[in-house]
């Protein structure tokens, strides 16, 4: 079966198969107005929908939800051009001596505002002891800084530990020589015109730069500028080489803690520096997705019938997208839209599915935005311009003023819209994710109260499939799933 997980990270994605236990005998038409990275679009493949809407009201999952289903490959041209590409960046920033750098491990060590006495820390918290003079202050008056622990490397096909301090110089030493002379987005984690900064930022505020290290920095910025230059001229094959820089650019962050554990990946669905971390190779990084992303589309070809539709993107006039031709014609609508108006814009459907941000557990906008900076890129494409669409986000977020009530009144309204779009025979299915279940009967009940012309069915179980929502902060959530039916 066709996995986009692997493609990209997108957090509390739900497995096909889950969508697919849930599909009707008969669908002909569908909708997902919390569209995410299409995953709803991949079951309809499966089952050989006749006409697909998808819509969300990210800019960044139309983007990654349009470009998986689009039928564009990447060109073997341009795949070992960026190899050939990479291994010149390579040779130029992850070399020392005659060592390639895989990976090198940092650490964060604060600077007592009173006595200067430097320190390392394991974990942060809001107040920190002095280990000197034994002073405790807030851990916004420390500086920060960084300190080389060793670096991990390849020689002769064998993989090896560094930590010889003359070596480590030497590695730091030409990382402070770059010149960073690429576009690279400015900005800081905090919510246009309100100067507020993210729930989910990194605790401190930090420019976007700052959450990159010098090396790496460069790295991103000059081969982001090398897929821009592609994208002015073909953009199908530079929106490929898009999706897979941000798929890759967790890598060339700051936000990979140094753990035995487990491989490097964004562990918790925020912007978090741990103070032991990795600095990986990103040339590396990107390689291997934008591999990972040439394997799936060729597949996605292969097992799926995408040649058979019709496929309509849009990020702005929805109305385009109501005029299908032929009604023979096999479409997949792809738009962006407010979910509280996109059922406007639907025609009767035969399966609905609803699957928005689970309460308070994962912010979209937030995680989306560093993403969004990037795809907005150097020549300002006017399709990732929009940065307030926060406003308008169902989520529960008391920096922003939406609380439960304000999560609770949207859903209902959002599931008594699109039930009222169902065929005879039309099935709604809406999947909510919860530690509490007390919280969850309180959104369903407000949801029954509304739908007195349907028949609704529940369950709220662990899930028999766990999606990438069970790991987010260590705790499993109760799957709720209310199953709704034209009565």
């Amino acid at each position: 079966m066709i996995e986009s997980h692997n493609a990209i990270k997108f957090w509390a994605r739900k497995p096909i198969s889950l969508i697919l236990s849930e599909f009707p005998k008969k669908a002909y038409i569908i909708a997902d107005p919390f569209c995410g990275s299409g995953t709803t679009g991949f079951a309809a493949l499966i089952r050989r929908v006749n006409c697909i809407y998808l819509s969300d009201i990210s800019p960044v999952s139309v983007f990654i939800t349009s470009t998986l289903l689009s039928q564009s490959k990447l060109l073997e041209e341009i795949f070992s051009y960026f190899v050939d590409f990479c291994k010149d960046l390579e040779e130029e920033l992850y070399r020392v001596r005659d060592y390639k750098v895989g990976y090198a491990v940092w650490m964060t060590e604060l600077e007592c505002p009173k006595c200067g006495y430097k320190f390392g820390v394991r974990k942060m918290s809001n107040e920190v002891k002095c280990r000197k003079c034994y002073t405790k202050f807030p851990t916004r008056y420390f500086l920060f800084k960084e300190k080389l622990l060793w670096i991990y490397v390849e020689k002769n096909g064998k993989k090896f530990k560094i930590a010889d301090k003359e070596i480590l110089e030497e590695y730091i030493g030409k990382e402070e020589n770059l010149c960073l002379k690429y576009w690279y987005p400015s900005g800081t984690f905090e919510y246009s015109n309100l100067k507020i900064e993210f729930r989910n930022g990194p605790h401190r505020r930090l420019e976007i730069k700052e959450i990159f290290t010098r090396r790496n920095l460069y790295a991103v910025s000059k081969i982001y500028n090398e897929i821009e230059r592609i994208w002015k001229s073909d953009q199908e094959q530079g929106d490929l080489l898009k999706l897979a820089f941000i798929a890759s650019l967790v890598n060339a962050t700051k936000m990979i803690p140094h753990a035995k554990s487990s491989g490097p990946s964004w562990k918790l669905p925020r912007y978090w520096i741990p103070n032991i971390r990795e600095e990986r190779n990103f040339c590396k990084s990107f390689i291997r997705r934008l591999k990972i992303i040439k394997d799936f589309k060729e597949k996605l070809e292969m097992n799926l019938p995408i040649s058979d539709y019709k496929i309509n993107v849009t990020y702005g006039d929805i109305n385009a997208l109501s005029s299908n031709g032929n009604n023979d014609e096999k479409t997949i609508n792809i738009f962006r839209s407010d979910a509280r108006e996109a059922y406007l814009f639907l025609p009767r459907c035969d399966f609905v599915i609803l699957d928005p941000p689970h309460y308070d557990q994962v912010d979209y906008y937030e995680l989306c935005y560093l993403w969004q900076k990037w795809l907005q890129g150097s020549h300002n494409d006017m399709r990732f311009e929009d940065f307030e669409y926060w406003k308008n986000v169902i989520s529960i977020n008391s920096r922003i003023g939406h609380d439960l009530n304000f999560y609770n009144n949207n859903i209902s309204r959002i599931v008594l819209c699109y039930a009222g779009t169902l065929t005879k025979h039309g099935k709604l299915v809406l999947i909510l994710h919860n530690k509490d279940p007390a919280i969850l009967n309180e959104t369903v009940k407000s949801i029954k109260e509304k739908l007195h012309d349907f028949k609704v069915k529940s369950s709220c179980e662990w899930p028999q499939v766990p999606s990438s929502a069970q790991g987010i902060h260590g705790r499993k959530k109760f799957l709720y799933i209310l199953k709704i039916y034209r009565g």
